[in-house]
């Protein structure tokens, strides 16, 4: 179909548009980089200003909070809509003008269409939670927000109010109900409240003893209503008068039961003991004798004395106590609000606290129900709860799944009872409504369900599509401009090729052998068929992971020792070690430890890395108890560094301890148990009743390994081993592992692919990197050639790196059967693989020497990250919400993004430094690399931005999919627009004249990646939220942080005026202006 051409006086009206002032200044792509910023520095702010409110409440307090000052803020809103018509106006121009490329204009046409849709789900939409128990049925919808709301008998009339800041409140509306005019109001709220009675009129009468004597020291609080016991006396505070007494009641004899008894009796306390009493003052003056049965007015002050030792002390005494409170420390306190009503000029009002009962009050002589919570709404259709149902990881109490079996009737539309089952990530659909797993009762007899309604959700879906078009078009049209040669596939082949046979070999020559070492307690010898027999032991661990006992046994020997070849003894045989010969460990040094302050508390020197469990203990116990104690009271915010590693030493012991009496030995599956339970032997034999066959199988089986073991024997062990295997294929078969799995555990275990692979990465590194200097003096314009021995050596390292790294992820997927991508370790691990394969993709096709070099050393830098102590490397069950197959697809993108991103980030430094290097006048061999290293640093930044804006998109489909909301501001989703927004801002840049230079695109590249590292890590330490580890925690930012932040601008500031003095030298063929084929 041909396009349409414009007449002329089209062409004249469209051209009068284009010159129109408004116009021209709307689409402006000054404009739109400066949105752009403005935008992403108020959505970080934003972050910071719900993890500040959320300190001073809950999580939810912070939501409010931010949503009020920012995100539902009027003047966001116009930023939004400035956005939009400026994307709108750019495309106009552009599309009228000729001048488009079909990847940016997909990707530009899908924010827009996001930016529709997400007005409509804002405008349109609703969501809420329904609440249903077993054998019950509900239609009742429960909001999500919360409401000031004043009742009657028939109806109720809400406010809706955001409340975040603790304090006076200025909320106040008219509302109708029962066919008059109320003002209803809030004038006070407490972001976490201590409920507290305070003296007031029309309350209850309470009195505050201290019990001292012959007993211990403790307080008593009571109200009406109230009772208990102190020594042998049942102490009672009535709700009326005090009760008769039966005539010729006596004295209570000591040790038995006897009854003091609390009343109010018109304005004071009165009491009575069914014993003589003694009341007086703690100096003695004016004690008086109190026969048995007779009423004392009760005082402040008063001291109390009875027979045996019996003796309290009056704190406070109150007539009437009326409910208040003040501000509470407690972080899990509830939320309260000070609620108010007025009608005719007479206002009253009650202190609601969130959750609680409805308060009753009475204006101008009628009742009124006052509360602060969320409002319920009915549904025209109800769902009724047949069955919940939680499954756990075997022999745990970790949810591995939960699902809820429903009842959908709804006699509109002629359904009656239809069953359905409700699961993460498979919602109800009934009425354009979803209805998610959410949440369920402590008790396990409910469930909660998250109801939505998102009519914005297929534009969106659109926009998603949309744009993941386009950056796969952008992507294709890159690697077109950018041919690979036939020949340098062809070399990358036989590359691969060669380094599959070095692997090979290489993986056959890791495998661990059996050695000697040092003396030390008796060393557990098995042979190398008892050995493999052992490691390949099925071990329960406490989460409920069914895996090898060879996985068992180094991650203890890590965590305890540092080392998982202690002593130069075999994981296994240190493990079965400890349980044989307890005694002989008991006083041998083994328990890690490294920092100065512990060392100082165990009065060991500075040279000692491992003290015995024995130097641990006192006769009054453990010596750090106390220490400990304290370490764990303390925040962690203010914990000093003694502190952190103090709690960390303290569960290495512990870890020991348990190791000593075999607590971890859980090989022995539980016979008929419904959670598929594997324990030691000894609690085994304890499930099964006395004369039970099967408990001489499992006794025969044990003693025949544990005796193998004490004696050495060889072949008891094996025949032990042998049995031990096959009670656990017996009774335990529904949870062992495959063979294949197994296998690849052990493999991964004993060859540690990913510290092995640091070492080709870095030698890679340390090649290219001299390649890519010696290109710069050469001849051949720094594009090398597969025969020279120099590049070929470097990309042959560089290979090797990443095929044992990508062998090592392999082994980890199959070993954990699901993506490795659910904790910090394995996303690491990750990251580092999308780095290697962005440096193997782009040095294919640049040949520069460069892109491989700085890949090879961020992703063995990467790599060495992971493997710190701050990282748990074992292998965990996976929570119900992350079992979906959008989670892996949405966190393996994005993390591939940050990949590519810290690679920008490296050929960003490497450009500047190139800077630096040639401060004076720069040499053309020089801006000819400068000018190569810039347009890889665009194509390297495209593709990152691609994959984390794609990924992020991701992360919403997989949200939505799980509880109905894909975008909620959540600080990790917040950030990861922050660097959307960032790096588009970048990239738009080189289409304004005066910032299209190779120097802020190394700049902003290289300070860029701090966003990424806030995405990736801050959040989960520094702000609260969903992803956040710092909840109910103030953290500061580290030190480190701010140093190097600080020193990444001042470099770019010294670079800045190398660049400046020559840039005129330095331009390369960077357009200073018109539309980029990846704008």
């Amino acid at each position: 179909m041909s396009r349409r051409h414009l007449d002329p006086n089209e062409r004249k009206h469209v051209q009068r548009l284009f010159r129109h002032p408004l116009f021209a200044a709307l689409s402006d792509l000054r404009l739109a980089a400066i949105l752009l910023a403005v935008l992403a520095i108020t959505a970080a702010v934003g972050t910071w200003i719900e993890s500040h409110f959320a300190n001073l409440g809950s999580i939810e307090t912070g939501q409010v909070a931010v949503f009020d000052l920012v995100y539902d803020a009027p003047w966001f809103n116009a930023l939004l809509g400035l956005l939009f018509s400026n994307l709108l106006a750019n495309l106009v121009r552009r599309l009228q003008g000729g001048r488009q490329a079909s990847g940016p204009l997909l990707v530009h046409v899908g924010v827009l269409v996001i930016l529709a849709g997400a007005g409509v789900t804002r405008w349109c939409g609703y969501e809420g939670l329904m609440h249903i128990r077993e054998g019950e049925a509900s239609s009742v919808l429960t909001s999500k927000e919360v409401f000031a709301v004043v009742a009657d008998d028939e109806d109720e009339a809400p406010l809706p109010v955001r409340l975040y800041r603790p304090g006076a409140q200025t909320h106040r509306q008219r509302v109708e109900l029962g066919g008059e005019t109320l003002t209803l109001g809030v004038t006070e709220y407490w972001p976490r409240f201590a409920r507290r009675l305070e003296p007031g009129d029309g309350g209850i009468a309470g009195v505050e003893l201290t019990a001292t004597g012959a007993h211990a020291p403790a307080v008593h609080t009571l109200y009406q209503g109230d009772e208990t016991r102190i020594g042998h006396v049942a102490v009672r505070f009535h709700t009326d008068d005090l009760p008769a007494v039966a005539d010729g009641e006596p004295a209570v004899a000591d040790g038995s039961s006897a009854p003091l008894d609390f009343a109010r009796r018109d304005d004071a306390v009165v009491m009575r003991a069914s014993f003589s009493l003694t009341v007086g003052s703690r100096q003695g003056e004016d004690d008086r004798k109190v026969p048995a049965g007779d009423v004392v007015t009760v005082e402040t002050g008063q001291l109390i004395r009875g027979g045996d030792g019996f003796e309290i002390m009056v704190n406070d005494v109150a007539a009437s106590l009326v409910e208040g409170g003040g501000p509470s420390t407690d972080p899990d306190a509830p939320e309260a609000a000070r609620i108010t009503v007025e009608k005719d000029g007479e206002r009253v009002d009650a202190i609601c606290v969130q959750g609680d009962k409805a308060k009753t009050v009475e204006l101008s002589g009628q009742r009124y129900r006052l509360r602060y919570g969320p409002v319920l709404s009915e549904l025209p259709y109800e769902i009724a709860l047949e069955d919940f149902v939680l499954e756990t990881y075997p022999g745990s109490d970790n949810p591995a799944s939960y699902e809820s079996h429903v009842l959908l009737s709804d006699p509109e539309h002629g359904i009656s009872g239809r069953p359905v089952r409700i699961w993460m990530n498979h919602p109800l659909t009934h009425r354009g409504t979803k209805h998610f797993q959410s949440s369920y009762d402590p008790d396990r007899q409910g469930t909660i369900l998250s109801v939505n309604r998102d009519p914005g959700k297929l534009p969106t879906y659109i926009g998603y599509t949309v744009i993941s078009l386009g950056f796969l078009v952008i992507l294709v049209q890159t690697v077109i401009r950018r041919v690979i040669t036939l020949r340098a596939l062809a070399g990358a082949a036989a590359l691969i090729a060669t380094w599959a046979l070095a692997a090979a070999g290489s993986a056959e020559a890791q495998e661990p052998r059996a050695g000697g070492g040092p003396p030390g307690p008796p060393r557990v010898i098995l042979s190398p068929a008892n050995l493999e027999s052992a490691s390949r032991l099925i071990v329960q661990d406490y989460h409920g992971r069914m895996k090898p006992f060879d996985t068992l046994a180094r991650e203890m020997a890590m965590k305890i020792t540092r080392s998982t070849r202690f002593e130069g003894r075999e994981p296994a045989a240190i493990f079965l070690g400890l349980a044989m010969h307890p005694e002989a460990w008991y006083d041998h040094p083994v328990v890690f430890v490294k920092n100065p302050g512990v060392q100082k508390l165990l009065g060991v020197d500075h040279s000692v890395r491992h003290v015995p469990l024995s130097s641990l203990l006192q006769e009054s116990g453990y010596r750090l108890r106390d220490v400990v104690g304290e370490a764990h009271r303390t925040p962690s915010y203010r914990r000093d560094k003694t502190q952190q590693k103090l709690i960390v030493f303290d569960e290495r012991v512990h870890l020991f301890f348990g190791a000593l009496q075999g607590n971890f030995l859980r090989i022995f599956p539980v016979p008929d148990d419904p959670g598929n339970t594997w324990q030691t032997i000894e609690k085994v034999l304890e499930t099964l009743p006395p004369h039970d066959p099967r408990g001489g199988e499992f006794r025969v089986a044990a003693g025949t390994l544990f005796e193998g073991l004490l004696a050495g024997d060889d072949v008891r062990i094996g025949e032990g081993l042998r049995r031990v295997h096959e009670l656990q294929r017996r009774y335990g078969a529904a949870v062992i592992p495959t063979q294949l799995r197994i296998d690849a555990e052990l493999m991964l275990n004993r060859t540690r692919p990913f510290l092995l692979s640091t070492v080709p990465y870095l030698l890679g590194f340390v090649v290219l990197i001299v390649a890519f200097f010696v290109g710069l003096l050469s001849r051949h314009g720094g594009v090398w050639s597969w025969r020279s021995p120099l590049y070929l050596l470097g990309m042959l390292a560089f290979l090797a790196g990443f095929g044992l790294h990508l062998w090592g992820f392999v082994l980890r997927w199959i070993a954990s059967a699901r993506g490795p991508l659910s904790n910090g370790h394995e996303s690491l691990l990750w990251v580092a693989l999308t780095v290697a394969l962005a440096g193997v993709l782009f040095e294919l096709i640049s040949r520069t020497a460069a892109v491989g070099a700085l890949a090879s050393l961020l992703t063995a830098v990467t790599l060495g990250v992971s493997m710190l102590g701050t990282f748990d490397p074992s292998i965990g069950p996976l929570r119900p919400v992350l079992a979906s197959y959008w989670l892996n697809i949405h966190v393996t993108v994005i993390t591939a993004g940050y990949g590519f991103l810290g690679l920008s980030c490296l050929l960003g430094l490497l450009t500047m430094v190139l800077f630096l290097v040639d401060w004076g006048r720069p040499r053309p061999a020089t801006v000819r690399a400068v000018g190569l290293l810039d347009t890889l640093n665009v194509d390297v930044m495209v593709a990152g931005l691609g994959l984390l804006t794609v990924g992020t998109l991701l992360g919403g489909v997989w949200a939505n999919e799980s509880w109905g909301r894909y975008w909620g501001w959540d600080p990790k989703e917040t950030w990861a627009l922050v660097s959307i927004l960032l790096y588009a801002m970048i990239l738009h840049l080189r289409w304004i004249p005066g910032l299209a230079n190779p120097f802020v695109q190394a700049a902003g590249s290289f300070l860029a990646i701090w966003s990424i590292v806030m995405t990736y890590f801050g959040v989960n330490y520094l702000l609260m939220g969903m992803h956040s580890y710092a909840a109910g925690d103030k953290v500061a930012i580290p030190l480190w942080a701010t140093v190097s932040g600080l020193l990444s601008i001042g470099f770019c500031s010294v670079v800045y005026r190398a660049w400046s003095g020559r840039r005129n030298s330095w331009r390369g063929d960077v357009p200073a202006g018109g539309v980029s084929p990846t704008s």
